[in-house]
């Protein structure tokens, strides 16, 4: 070989050196933005002029990195391997799961706890109050349809609980030789006082077999003059609705249902026996 082509190949090969050093730039400029490391985003990238070094790769061939990566290896992926990005997308994904399934646990059980104590709420307010006297108040649940038994008004005239419908009814069963009846029977009178009859109604039905020559002197000499008598001389009622002793109580809603009864003696214009109507009257 002349002296003369050597120096031809030198110059040659320095050209060549250079066009790798433009190539670098080149690559710089491409990671620099690019946000991935996929061989698509890096089409300006490409071995060098001459490839006088081997190729090595950036990462161990069998570490979980994907095929596409094995494969290529560096010649056309430089950055970051694509399998690191998939993990990482996974592990979001898994972490947003988890969190959705967390927000949607915490979702339900507020909302039912809301539900549960909306629904105590609920059926607290529904229950009359049951205090002093009234504690010997028995609830029906469900309440019962009010037997259809006759009976008749002091003036002789036939009549039902049915003809009573559309009032809250309280019915009292006495007679006027019962000591606790007679005993109770002014505070009846003053409960009924305190309440329209169109709305709310004491019906003191007599089981005495005397009748209204009986009942009628007596209420008049006890100065009852506000609830209004009834006369069950047969107790069909009373034996109707299972009565055992006297006095006994039984509230009527509008619908003619009995919703509770009192078996003895209660203090009826106390406060208690007043929100106990009140409830009724509020409820319906």
């Amino acid at each position: 070989m002349y002296i003369f082509e050597r120096d031809i190949e030198f110059e040659a090969a320095a050209f060549n050196f250079l066009q790798d050093d433009v190539q670098s730039g080149q690559y710089r400029v491409a990671v620099c933005f690019a946000d991935n490391s996929l061989p698509d985003e890096h089409l300006a990238m490409r071995n060098g002029s001459c490839d006088i070094l081997c190729v090595e790769p950036l990462v161990e061939f069998d570490r979980g990195i994907n095929a596409r990566h094995d494969l290529i290896r560096t010649g056309s992926e430089t950055s970051a391997p694509h399998g690191i990005r998939s993990v990482l997308g996974l592990t979001h994904a898994v972490l947003t799961e988890k969190l959705m399934k967390l927000l949607s646990f915490i979702s339900v059980t507020v909302l039912g706890a809301a539900f549960a104590v909306w629904l105590v709420i609920g059926l607290v307010a529904d229950q009359p109050p049951l205090e002093g006297w009234m504690t010997q108040f028995t609830l029906n649940d469900p309440p019962l349809p009010a037997p259809e038994s006759e009976l008749r008004t002091v003036a002789g005239e036939p009549v039902t609980l049915a003809a009573y419908k559309d009032k809250i009814v309280l019915v009292n069963f006495w007679a006027t030789w019962c000591v606790p009846c007679v005993r109770e029977m002014p505070s009846l009178d003053r409960l009924q006082a305190s309440f329209d009859k169109e709305n709310f109604l004491i019906l003191a039905v007599s089981v005495d077999r005397g009748g209204a020559v009986k009942v009628v002197p007596f209420l008049k000499k006890h100065g009852i003059r506000n609830i209004t008598t009834l006369l069950d001389q047969s107790m069909r009622l009373a034996s109707a609705l299972r009565v055992s002793g006297m006095p006994t109580s039984f509230m009527l809603d509008r619908n003619g249902r009995v919703v509770g009864s009192l078996v003895g003696i209660a203090e009826w214009d106390s406060k208690e026996a007043i929100a106990l109507v009140r409830h009724y009257l509020e409820k319906s």
